[in-house]
């Protein structure tokens, strides 16, 4: 079985299992619902932000090799939000004042 399959077979049954869970805990308790729920935009917005300027594709076919790459560009992406904030704020890294 491919990463691809095996990932599709793992999302579905914690999207079955997710959307139980999930419509009792926002009839429950809609102010924490609404807390992850907003968690999870911020995710899909930093996934898409990930895979539109750091990453074009895996290139790698190991599995763990694939992990290897995805967390570089992780990584890659980390820092060139750092780098974006502190020229946008100008930000002194090597000041000493706080």
């Amino acid at each position: 079985m491919t990463i691809r399959n095996n990932a599709l077979q793992i999302l579905t049954v914690l999207y079955n299992h997710k959307i139980k869970g999930e419509d009792r805990l926002r009839s429950d308790h809609p102010e924490r619902w609404l807390s992850e729920y907003r968690l999870r935009a911020s995710v899909e917005c930093v996934f898409s932000m990930i895979k539109t300027t750091v990453l074009n594709g895996l290139a790698c076919k190991k599995p763990t090799s694939q992990k290897h790459e995805l967390l570089i560009a992780v990584i890659c992406h980390n820092i060139r939000v750092l780098i974006e904030t502190v020229f946008r704020f100008g930000i002194n890294p090597f000041s000493d004042e706080q």
